[in-house]
This record gives structure tokens, C-alpha cells and sequence, in this order.
């Protein structure tokens, strides 16, 4: 996927819910002791898949795709469509990290019809609607992409940026912006949508990971710099919403680096859609590659006890790209 698409407002698809599969091999064991404690082992395990959706329903979580007009909630149990109020169309949005608030980009034109201009929106998420729109003033001509803090003070763009000093001053770029303070930072060029970037991450502190066409880039921010610590391979970085480190995907598996060392948390072979880690950092989501008949399916583990189920399977967009974590 390009760093950025433009969302459609496609009709609601219909969700096919394939139960998860359980292959059991049968072996022949010479001591019953033996027997015993892998078909208990085996019902365990068998019983850990099926709690996932009652866990999430527990602590109020579920996952839902975002759309121009609307989102739908759509595990661990499909809802209908949540329009949003106001006749508003989003361009591009995300959910921020704590699950509570969509961030969404509305594209204007003036008068005459030729010169557009991008609001920046915020809509408080609440049990089953989203509030009215907050206009947040941001020094941005357009914004193509952004991720928003866990705790919605730090946002990272990039877009057009226009210095408020000087009208006529422009410049493509990923910046980070505090919106506390309205100070804006720039961090690496963006010269063009075309270019492979994606997946952006902001913590806290002011950390900014993202993937550039196959590699994950880092930085940190240290006494008011934000300067770049490392560039490794790597696909579709998500922070730890606790700034516990962050995963991606590489190869076969999603990894954790946590600072100190990376290691496979999971093995997930043909992860194309974006990986999301729920608000409390228990549960991951991420969209897989169903090879035989061209679908994506969303994916759901909990990074408790590493048992995962699936989700719906998805014809014409990839799951996890759109799919964000809502607290409810």
C-alpha cells in the first residue's frame, strides 16, 4: 500500500466469520500418563481460542473500521453502520491509541472550487455514537497521513506545512506537533504520496516510528530534538500504547523490540494488514493473507497466553488497514 490511499465510501460488505480450524494429530504413546496430559493439554488449549471475543466483550473492547461517513464495529461481534453526525466526510482517519477518540481530515474547497484546504478534526468515541466534530487549528495546508499519541498531545504528519510567519513558505515533510504548545518540528522529507511510507506511531514522549518501503525507521526526542536512532527491515511498526517498545512484521514472524532486544512474540506468516495493539496492551489484531482464494483475513491474539482466532474475512480491502481498537 502506498504511504496513502483515499478511502472510499464503499457499501457495507458482507462478513464472513470462518470459525478457527483445529488440527489434532493423533500419535500412538506407549504410557497412559502421557496420553492423558496431551488430550488435557489439548483441551486447554481448544478452550483458549473461543474466549477471546467473551474476553474482549469483558473489558469493553472491540475492533471497528473506519470509513468516509461512517464505522462499524465488526469484532468481536458485528454492529451496524455508526454514522457520523454532521454530513462529514473524512478523507483519512485513525483511532488514537487509547481507543477514546477518532482523528479524521476533512478536504474543503474554496469558493471558487479550485483551492483545497484539509480540517483537522477530533470526535470523542462514546459507548454507541461519536460526539460532534472539534476543530483542531493545525498550520497545514494538506495532510496525507498521521498517528495521534496515547494521550492526544503529540500527533505525527506529514503534509504540506505552512509556516504561519510566512504564508508563502511551504514544505512537504513528517513533522511532529505538539498540540499543547502548537509547536511543530520537522523530522525527514515526504516528497510525494507515491513514496512508501506508512504506518505511523508517536508516543508520549515524542518517539516517532514508521515504515519506509520495507524498513522501520525510529527516532527519539531528546531535549527538544527529535533525532533518527535506527533503520532496520521491517513492516507495519505499532507502538505499545505503555511505550513498552513496538511490534512489526518480518518474515514469518511479529516481532517485539523493546529497546533492548527483538524477539518473535508471534508466528504469522503473511501479515499484510496493519498490526494494532489494544489500549491495555493484552490483545494484537492484524490481517493475514489468505492464499487460496485471494481474501485477507483480521486476526486476534492475545499476547497473554498467545492463543489466536479469526475474524472476518474481507474481499475488497485489506483487513487491519482501516481496523482500529475502540475502548467502549
Amino acid at each position: 500500500m502506498p504511504g496513502f490511499r483515499q478511502l472510499t465510501s464503499d457499501p457495507q460488505p458482507n462478513y464472513k466469520t470462518n470459525p478457527p480450524r483445529t488440527q489434532t494429530c493423533v500419535r500412538r504413546f506407549n504410557s497412559a500418563p502421557t496420553l492423558i496430559a496431551t488430550l488435557l493439554s489439548l483441551v486447554a488449549n481448544a478452550q483458549t481460542v473461543p474466549d477471546i471475543p467473551h474476553q474482549l466483550v469483558e473489558q469493553r473492547l472491540c475492533l471497528g473500521d473506519l470509513r468516509n461517513e461512517w464505522f462499524t464495529v465488526i469484532f468481536p461481534r458485528a454492529e451496524e453502520n455508526t454514522n457520523y453526525s454532521g454530513h462529514s466526510e473524512y478523507l483519512y482517519s485513525v483511532v488514537a491509541p487509547n481507543g477514546r477518540s477518532l482523528f479524521a481530515v476533512r478536504r474543503q474547497f474554496d469558493a471558487s472550487g479550485f483551492h483545497q484546504f484539509d480540517t483537522l478534526i477530533r470526535r470523542e468515541l462514546r459507548s454507541s455514537d461519536a460526539s460532534s466534530e472539534e476543530i483542531i487549528f493545525v498550520p497545514f495546508e494538506a495532510l496525507s497521513q498521521f498517528a495521534v499519541s496515547p494521550n492526544e498531545r503529540l500527533m505525527v504528519i506529514a503534509g504540506r506545512f505552512r509556516e504561519p510567519n510566512a504564508p508563502g513558505k511551504k514544505q512537504d515533510g513528517i513533522f511532529l506537533l505538539d498540540r499543547e504548545t502548537g509547536n511543530v518540528q520537522p523530522i525527514a522529507s515526504y516528497d510525494s504520496l507515491s513514496v512508501q511510507i506508512r504506518s505511523f506511531n508517536v508516543s508520549d514522549h515524542g518517539a516517532v516510528i514508521y515504515e519506509d518501503d520495507g524498513a522501520i525507521v525510529t527516532f527519539e526526542r531528546l531535549e527538544g530534538r527529535t533525532n533518527r536512532v535506527e533503520r532496520h527491515p521491517g513492516r507495519l511498526p505499532a507502538l505499545m500504547p505503555n511505550g513498552q517498545g513496538y511490534f512489526y512484521a518480518n518474515a514469518e514472524s511479529l516481532i517485539l523490540d523493546d529497546g533492548k532486544s527483538k524477539r518473535e512474540i508471534l508466528h504469522a506468516t503473511h501479515v499484510i494488514g496493519a498490526i494494532r495493539v489494544s489500549p491495555d496492551a493484552s490483545f494484537v489484531a492484524f490481517g493475514v493473507g489468505v492464499e487460496q482464494d485471494g481474501e485477507t483475513q483480521l486476526r486476534v491474539c492475545d499476547l497473554r497466553t498467545k492463543a489466536c482466532v479469526n475474524g472476518p474475512r474481507y474481499v475488497d480491502w485489506i483487513a487491519g488497514r482501516e481496523t482500529f481498537w475502540i475502548q467502549r
